[in-house]
């Protein structure tokens, strides 16, 4: 018996060791996920940090600080949805919610649309940082968001036919269609990831645009290929045009982000200089360039600015870049702003978490001004949405444009999209005088008004009758236009000899809406012959 009894105090004493040892194995492997995963917080690299502070989370005890850096790597990885559940059961946990986290869960509602929960953590906040005047006028803008949908109606918003599974970005207009970038996978047999989402890096694309017949105005393209010159090779990021597409600034995403200038030769692009204040300490993007190549916007998290990413402007004065100019509390603010547009000199388009907006990245504009900026104004719905929107472009008119948005998939997912901006609004009611002359070689001094003839409004389209109504003794009318289309009018006069002119509608809003309709009486044709 004593015999035995020994073997099982050895035994028991064995497995207590056993335990012991893998207990301390655990904790081991615990500990090394978490300093793993803080290296690749640190790094920026949150998909993998994401891995492993889940892999150091198993246990029936959830360490307040990795609870913490999980809701926040969801958070930079823009999966707000897991965001939200992650700071909600860290709260949830009776655990303390560090301020910048607040912001962060407040910023995670409004970008999922959830205004009121939104509202209800800023205000939280506000309660130990009331005179904090950038999340006041965020609260503002969400509590009275209506007001960024009043002018819906004068914007129209289709998402390119350039879009794929994957992500894409920054489109813009080059010789007879347009470049993009694209992190849609191809065949090779190494394939180079980005660390921070884990997929492909953005290479970029060019499509042939073809103009669209439809009265829809959409873009059609030729099938995207890989924009396979030598400058391009590195990674590309954004870019911008100047000198006649003969010049560009490209953002190089190596490790710290930084721009480049290249300059066309033949059909090749040859880099040519570097910007002299990229830095591996901070990243420069987003450049913007005026088309003399004299003036320089971009974004960029270097030391000194009000927080997050900031705009900034450089200026080319005798043959060197001046030093950066950060474009001050008027456009920036303790939160990220990015992919400034210049457009005609004037207006500076850019996009802002700290602007109040809708949720997430929104697009606004402010006037350039001979001693700063104009105060910045949002576009509103359907320009921006509770989602990221940003890399607005426009033509020279400034009434066509494109950008770049998530409200698709969300995360990374990027979508292109184009937009029409200043619409008409229908039903439209267009006044004017009906006119005539006798004979088509008549000046128009022979002009007579033309009282009493019966007017029919004609969708051309559908070949249907929308508005009817005669002319007083005068020859003034008013018909209503019900939507857009291609409109014609039938004026019948009294001696029932009937005419057809067409009616060109402006597609942008103009401040004029009255027309002079002008018929040759020796053109008439009666409805029977």
């Amino acid at each position: 018996m004593r015999k035995v009894s020994a073997i099982g105090i050895i035994i028991l004493a064995f497995l207590s060791v056993s335990n012991a040892v893998a207990q301390e194995t655990v904790f081991a492997l615990l500990k090394s996920d978490k300093k793993r995963a803080d290296e690749y917080f640190q790094e920026k690299n949150f998909e993998n940090a994401l891995r492993y502070y889940s892999a150091a989370a198993k246990g029936p005890h959830l360490n307040p600080v990795i609870s913490l850096q999980i809701a926040e790597s969801n958070f930079h990885l823009k999966k707000y949805k897991q965001a939200i559940h992650a700071y909600e059961a860290h709260l949830t946990a009776g655990h303390h919610l560090p301020e910048t986290a607040r912001l962060k869960l407040a910023e995670s509602h409004a970008s999922m649309g959830e205004y009121a929960k939104a509202i209800g953590h800023f205000r939280e906040y506000l309660k130990q940082h009331s005179d904090d005047a950038v999340v006041l006028k965020k609260v503002w803008q969400l509590t009275n968001i209506r007001f960024l949908y009043e002018d819906s109606a004068h914007f129209a918003v289709r998402p390119l036919k350039l879009n794929s599974n994957e992500g894409e970005m920054q489109v813009v207009p080059f010789e007879n269609g347009f470049l993009f970038l694209s992190n849609r996978k191809e065949t090779r047999v190494v394939e180079k990831i980005d660390g921070t989402t884990n997929k492909p890096f953005y290479r970029l694309f060019f499509a042939r645009a073809f103009a669209d017949s439809s009265l829809t105005g959409s873009t059609q393209f030729g099938r995207p290929l890989k924009y396979t010159k030598a400058v391009f090779k590195f990674h590309p990021g954004p870019f911008a045009f100047f000198g006649h597409e003969k010049k560009m600034v490209v953002t190089m995403l190596e490790k710290q982000s930084g721009l480049a200038f290249a300059e066309r030769e033949q059909n090749d692009w040859k880099l040519v200089s570097e910007f002299p204040f990229n830095s591996h300490s901070y990243s420069i993007t987003d450049p913007s360039i005026s088309e003399d190549g004299t003036v320089l916007y971009f974004s960029s998290d270097m030391p000194g600015g009000f927080g997050g990413k900031d705009l900034y402007r450089s200026t080319f004065v005798n043959g060197r870049w001046t030093k950066p100019e950060n474009l001050g509390e008027a456009i920036n603010t303790k939160f990220d702003e990015i992919s400034p547009f210049l457009h005609q000199g004037r207006t500076l388009y850019f996009s802002s978490t700290g602007q109040p907006g809708m949720g997430g990245l929104d697009i606004f504009k402010a006037e350039v001004l001979s001693d700063g900026f104009d105060e910045p104004k949002n576009l509103g719905y359907p320009v921006n949405s509770p989602s990221d929107d940003f890399g607005i472009s426009l033509d020279a008119t400034g009434r066509k444009g494109w950008f770049t948005s998530n409200r698709v998939g969300g995360e990374f997912d990027d979508d292109l999209f184009e937009f029409d901006m200043d619409l008409q609004i229908y039903p439209l009611v267009i006044d004017g005088t009906l006119r005539f002359k006798e004979s088509s070689i008549s000046d128009s001094a022979s002009l007579q008004n033309f009282g009493r003839a019966k007017l029919y409004v004609i969708d051309a389209i559908r070949n249907a009758v929308v508005f009817e109504q005669s002319t007083d003794s005068n020859g003034k009318f008013a018909i209503t236009i019900p939507y857009f289309s291609l409109y014609k009018i039938r004026v019948l006069g009294e001696d029932q000899h009937e005419n057809i002119v067409s009616l060109e509608l402006p597609k942008h809003r103009t401040e004029h809406t009255t027309h002079d309709i002008v018929v040759v009486k020796d053109v008439f044709k009666s409805p029977d012959k």
